[in-house]
């Protein structure tokens, strides 16, 4: 973002000092996104350099579980928009990480697009369903046998 930063925890200091963690574990993840940011560096053409930056790697540095972090739907789901936004903005420093954010944004992506997916198809369940729901047959018009025979199957020969 700023080709000047000094380093790339100035780079995401914004972003970390804005996070309220609201509970103990996104803390956790909180200081271990801040430690392993801090353990980067760019070198002379700007690049990122320094240890792994992923979900995996903060979540080990937080010696939490991954699954906490790592889909949609998460138990921390404000922990993981934390280390999304940082890897999105440190993206634009390292391919590495640029893959990595990518590979989750993808992952999200395609969460989206199967619940979109299931509501649609849910959706035409229950407008095929409506439409073919059998109307009740008043008593006076026909008899139980004549609608029996209306529902049957006839043989071409036999009409």
């Amino acid at each position: 973002m700023e080709p000047h930063a000094a380093a790339p925890s100035v780079v995401v200091a914004k972003l970390l000092d804005n996070f309220v963690p609201q509970e103990p574990r996104e803390a956790k993840f909180a200081h271990a996104l801040r430690s392993l940011v801090a353990l980067q560096n760019f070198d002379s053409r700007m690049k990122l350099r320094g240890p792994r930056l992923d979900i995996s790697a903060i979540a080990r540095h937080a010696e939490c579980s991954r699954n906490l972090v790592s889909h949609d739907g998460c138990e921390l789901p404000s922990a993981r928009d934390l280390i999304l936004d940082a890897l999105r903005l440190l993206s634009e420093y390292s391919l590495q990480v640029q893959c990595d954010y990518l590979k989750e944004e993808i992952k999200r992506l395609k969460v989206r697009l199967d619940r979109q997916d299931s509501i649609l198809a849910n959706r035409v369940v229950a407008f095929r369903k409506a439409k073919t729901n059998v109307e009740p047959t008043p008593k006076n018009r026909y008899t139980s046998e004549q609608v029996r025979k209306a529902v049957q199957i006839v043989p071409m020969g036999e009409l």
